[in-house]
């Protein structure tokens, strides 16, 4: 995103469409996926209630960052300002995923 400005080329454009949409695919899938692997039969109903919300409070969020990026027009200093943003997020991301005792380490038995 960082690289793209209003006279980026159409393949640049659909390899980040292809990025950004196949990773939030497999996002969702793994999430669902996972959450009827960890949650019992009992509370599947409540787990997948918190699910959605959770989904639902995410694109509030996104939908709010993107209107601080653009404001009342779409920019390439938005764009870039929005790159910015979701990679202090990634890297929030990662950081908290290192230092997350729960998560086991590679190699481990469960």
């Amino acid at each position: 995103m960082l690289l793209a400005n209003q006279g980026s080329g159409v393949v640049l454009l659909i390899g980040m469409t292809l990025l950004l949409g196949l990773t939030n695919g497999f996002s969702s899938f793994a999430n669902q996926a996972e959450l009827y692997l960890q949650t019992s039969v009992a509370g599947i109903a409540v787990a997948s209630g918190l699910l959605r919300t959770s989904m639902y409070l995410g694109a509030i969020g996104s939908s709010s960052l993107i209107a601080i990026a653009f404001g009342a027009t779409a920019t390439d200093a938005g764009f870039h300002t929005l790159a910015w943003i979701q990679l202090a997020i990634g890297a929030m991301m990662v950081a908290l995923t290192v230092v997350d005792r729960s998560v086991p380490a590679v190699g481990t038995e469960h």
